[in-house]
Order: C-alpha cells, then structure tokens, then sequence
C-alpha cells in the first residue's frame, strides 16, 4: 500500500482546483466528496464504488479519476491505476493537461518510464500552460526516466537464486548476513507472534553442509524474546553479533542497538551498546567491521545532511567513539540506509532514495579513499536495481556471491532470501580467510590469545581480535592480493609471527605459544633481506617495530638475535652472513631505543636447520632469524 498516492494524488488536485472542481455535476461531486472520506479511514471499496458512481455521471470529473487511481494502488491492482489514468488522458487531457503528468508520474512508479517519457514529452511541448513550479516537477521526472532507460539499456548480470525452503518460508525472510567463511547465514524473520496479535521479528541461522543449508533454528533467549529482534550483522569470526531491537526496558529510544558475544559455547546476554550510539531517536540497521570494532549504523538523529542517515563509531579502550556522518557523497538529503561494510574494510554497499537512479530506492556502492573521504557512489544497475524499492544487499568475502531479499520472484511466500553471482563491475576487494586453534605448547591448554593482523607494507592494522575463550579458535580475514603479518600473542607468552598472503598461508594453523622463559624462541617470519646482502628490506620495518613494542612492555626479558642459512654457499660466507644479518635487527632494535645490555646476536650459518636443505622450500625455511630468550 503506497499512502503517498493520498498525498500526491489528492492534495495536490486539491491545490490546483481546491472547490473549482473540474465538474459542475452536484451529485458527482458528491459522491466525490463521499470517496474522499473514505479513502482517509481506508474504506478502499466504499470510495471506489462512490467515484465508479460519480464517473458514471460525468465522465470528465478528472479528481475522481485522480482518486479512483488512487484506490487502485492502495489495492494493488497497479495496471488499473495506469488504465484509469490513460482513460482520463484520453478524455480530458487536453483541457486539463496536468493529467499527463499524473498518468506519467504513475508509469513512472511502475517502472514503464519510456511509456512516461512520451507523456512528458507531450507535457512539455505546452510547457506554457505549466507553473514554473509544476515545470520543475515535469523537468525532474524525465531526468529520472532517462536515468532509468540508460541503466536498462545496459543491463549487468543478475540470475538469483531463492535459497530454499531450509531458510525461506511462507513469512517474510529477510535482512541476511554470514560469516567469513560462507559457513553460517542469519537472518532476519517476521513470524506469528503467540503473545500478541502483530507478528514480531526473530533472528534465525543456519550451517551450511555438504548437502546445503540445514534448516533453519531460531536463536533462543537470550537474543530472542517477545520483543522484536532484527536488522543483525555479525564479526568475520562469529564470535561478536550486533543487532536492532525495540520497545527493550532501559532502551534510550523506540529501537536501539544491542550486542552479544559467542564464547564458542553459549552467546552472552545482549546488552545496549550505550548511550554514545543509542539516542531518543532512532538507531538500527548495524554493520560491523570484520574485526568487530568499526560499526555503521543508521539514524534519523539531527546533525545529518537528510532524512535517515548513515553514521559510524569505533571501538576503543575506553568504549565506543561519539557517532560520525558518514557525510557526502554518500548521505544525500532522502533516506540513505542498510549500511554494509565488506569484509575488506573499505567497500559499502547501501541502499538510497537520494541518489540518481532506477526505482524508489536503488543499492549503491561506495569506496573508502582513506580514512575519511569516500568515492562517489555506483549505482549496482540494472536488474539488480528495479522501479522499486531495494533495501539492502550484502556480499560474501571473496566477493563472488551476493544476498538480497525480495518478494519480486517466485517465492515461499512474502519476502524470501536469494542469491546471485556478483557482477565484476560491483565486486569488492576479494577476501579470503585463516582459521587456526592457539594453546599453551607444555600443557596444550587452549588460550584466548590476541590476534591481530597488520599490512607487511604499510603497517597499518587490517583486523584485530581474540580467540575464542572456550576452545581458542580463531579465524582471520585478509584481502587476496595484499600481504600481512601475523602476530599471536598473549600475556605471560612470547609472541608468534607469522607472513600472511594467499601464496604462503595454510587453511589452518596450530599455534602453540611459549611461556616467557629462558630457552623460548620465536622466528621472525617477516623479516626479510636482499639476496646475499644483510640489508633489511623495508618491509621488515612492520615485524621489527613489534618486538620494540613487545620489550617495552616486557622490560625485564633479554634476547638472542639468531641469524641462520641453508647449506648452499661455503662456510665461511654463511657465517658471515648470519652473522651480518643478526647484527642488522640488533642495530634496528638499538636504534628504536632498546638497551643494548638487553640484546645480543649471533651468526649460525647452517648449524641448526630446521628442516634438511633436500628442497628448494626447505632450503627458504632455513634461511631464518630467530629471537631466544636469554634472560626473563
């Protein structure tokens, strides 16, 4: 039901003609009059019968063709709504030419815009009959059909795919999100409530299996209750959910947003993310970062550039940053809402009425330049974007697959979940991911290590988080082409490292962590040098700048710096070089402002390999700098 018809439609007839009806006829008018009460209260039938009735007596009653239109949408019965238009057209149209614009305006909406274009056309070829006001109106409708037939004229690929009766039913199935590994989808519900007449929202999930999506499993309390739940977004690791819900006792306003964490057993008890988020108004819609700490959200608060904005807050030591507008370009003066951020951390896709496109709201994409300034947004296309109005779209991290809701093809009933293949045009940054299990390399129990992943070129930290408390598992996200480091750590132990890109990763890693005693070793696997030289490459600036935070907050712990070689070479050049290479990252260290008193280094050439030098792989495991502990 489109109540906007009322406003249009009616009020502005009213305005142009207010008691000048277009008909003399006292019993039309009437009958007129009866619809449009009617109309007000929703008595659809009641005001259609009237005006069928006031047609009947005068054919040229253009209000009452405006209105019966208007009957016709709010019932659904669109091809209707344009044929009643057109008969008014037909008939009147030419004396009261802004019936043009209102069966255009209709077409319009019902995505026929070449159709509307031609009405235009027509309209604007007596554009001194216009008010400069209703000229505006005409000269904004055909932008708007040209962008529309421009868009469908090059269509992108789009094939969706309902996901099935495992996670669609005859109810309205909505707002997706899954994790990393493609390996859990939840989603939001509006399902019969028992306790109340008005359905109510529920957040469900469900596991992919090699034969599928299993069926669908509700969350029970406490993330589920007899409130509405809904609007959900999740962590690359699954372990952090933040989602919307309403009408909660100690909310801040009608919807606000809540978190829960998974301990890799139960979720915890959702609490309000606080008022630094949470206002009187209204908040929902949340996306979280990968790492979980970057949060976009939506929110009719003052301060933005519209009507619903979109906003972003970060979390820190001391809680969650005051909210930021996103700004332009991507918040215009409409509704700019469901904010997605990819996995990748820098791609957004959203849904806006803002901004020039195919239908009443289209979804766009948006690219993070730096840390503040965002690429002007690109409109996904055609068939993706429709005449109607689209809502939110997420996309898997390795950019390949999208999910959408819709109630626009074949479907279970209502609003059903699908899937397609993403356009190369409107991909992300592909991402792809790393599990592994942390735990103490004595007693092998689990541990809730710190993990946290930093660019090898820039330095700059992509993703950071915990293992999980219960097992200490953990999964990691990276971009594909990019190259990281690795850093494991927690209190007590040594630090792990590890070199992180799609050439050298494993799918999964078993760290084990060593306590901080003497004889516990860490090699430097992102510490790099020429061939034959002992001069550091400059990506070994992020790893090395690490072991400097790490002795500063250890201050009492002393190290080896062991350089290593394979075999190939004489002896005498391999001692060298180890020991060349060892006292490199012991002058990098003392040059940071480590005491030297703390530090010592070594050359091993190839006394103590790792693996035999058999390989040319081996042979480059060899090739290593460690850190052992001399003195704790």
């Amino acid at each position: 039901m489109r109540n906007l018809w009322f406003i249009i439609c009616f009020f502005a007839s009213f305005s142009l003609f207010a008691q000048n009806y277009s008909s003399d006829n006292k019993h039309a008018v009437s009958l007129y009059e009866e619809a449009i009460q009617n109309f007000q209260y929703r008595y659809f039938e009641d005001a259609e019968e009237s005006l069928n009735k006031a047609l009947k007596k005068d054919d040229g009653f253009v209000e009452a063709y405006y209105l019966l239109a208007g009957v016709y949408v709010e019932t659904q019965r669109l091809e209707k709504a344009i044929e009643i238009l057109q008969t008014c057209v037909d008939l009147c149209g030419e004396e009261y030419i802004w019936t043009y614009y209102k069966l255009a305006f209709e077409q319009v909406e019902q995505g026929l815009f070449r159709d509307a274009q031609k009405n235009l056309k027509h309209l604007l070829s007596q554009s001194s009959a216009l008010s400069e006001k209703e000229l505006k109106k005409v000269q904004n409708l055909k932008a708007k059909c040209l962008v529309a037939i421009k868009f469908m004229e090059h269509p992108v690929p789009f094939d969706p795919e309902n996901l099935g009766g495992n996670i669609n039913t005859e109810f309205n199935d909505y707002h997706p999100t899954i994790t990393v590994d493609d390996q859990v989808l939840i989603f939001t519900s509006l399902i019969p409530s028992p306790q109340s007449p008005i359905d109510q929202e529920d957040l469900f999930y469900s596991v992919q299996t090699d034969n599928g999506w299993s069926p669908r499993k509700s969350f029970s309390e406490p993330i589920n209750t007899p409130a509405n739940q809904g609007a959900q977004s999740i962590s690359a690791d699954g372990q952090r959910m933040i989602f919307t819900a309403c009408n909660m006792p100690g909310g801040y306003g009608s919807c606000d947003i809540y978190i829960t964490e998974f301990d890799g057993r139960t979720w915890s008890k959702p609490q309000n993310i606080g008022e630094a988020i949470n206002s009187k108004y209204w908040e929902s819609q949340p996306s979280l970062s990968a790492d979980g700490k970057t949060l976009y959200f939506v929110s009719n608060r003052p301060g933005g550039h519209g009507k619903k904005d979109m906003w972003v807050s970060k979390q820190t030591d001391i809680g969650w940053t005051p909210p930021k507008n996103l700004g332009e370009p991507v918040n215009t003066s409409g509704n700019d809402e469901s904010p997605f951020i990819h996995a990748d951390g820098v791609t957004l896709y959203f849904a806006s009425d803002g901004h020039s496109g195919v239908g009443k709201s289209d979804l766009y994409k948006s690219t993070l330049k730096d840390a503040k300034h965002w690429t002007t947004p690109q409109n996904l296309g055609y068939p993706i974007n429709t005449h109607t109005a689209e809502l939110r779209i997420i996309v898997n991290a390795s950019g390949e697959k999208a999910y959408f809701s819709s109630d626009r093809y074949t479907s279970l009933g209502g609003q059903d979940i699908y899937m397609f293949d993403t356009p190369d045009q409107i991909r992300p940054n592909s991402v792809t991911y790393v599990k592994g299990v942390v735990s103490d390399v004595e007693t092998k129990k689990r541990l809730p290590a710190n993990i946290e992943l930093y660019n090898l070129h820039s330095g700059a930290e992509f993703y950071k988080s915990k293992a999980r408390y219960a097992d200490g598992n953990f999964i990691v996200p990276f971009v594909e082409q990019d190259e990281y480091v690795l850093r494991v750590w927690h209190k007590g132990y040594l630090f792990y490292s590890e070199n992180v890109s799609l050439q050298t990763i494993d799918s999964s890693l078993d760290i084990s962590l060593q306590p901080l005693i003497v004889g516990s070793k860490v090699i430097l696997k992102n510490v790099f040098f020429d061939v034959d030289s002992d001069k550091l490459k400059p990506e070994s600036k992020t790893e090395l700048d690490m072991i400097v935070r790490f002795m500063n907050q250890n201050p009492t712990i002393s190290f080896e710096i062991g350089g290593h070689t394979d075999n190939t070479g004489s002896d005498a050049r391999n001692r060298e070089l180890s020991t060349e290479r060892a006292q490199a990252v012991y002058n990098y260290l003392i040059q940071k402002g480590i005491d030297a008193n703390r530090l010592a280094y070594k050359g091993y050439a190839d006394t103590k390999p790792v693996v035999d030098n058999s390989t040319k792989e081996n042979r480059a495991q060899n090739r290593r700098t460690e850190l052992v502990i001399t003195k704790k």
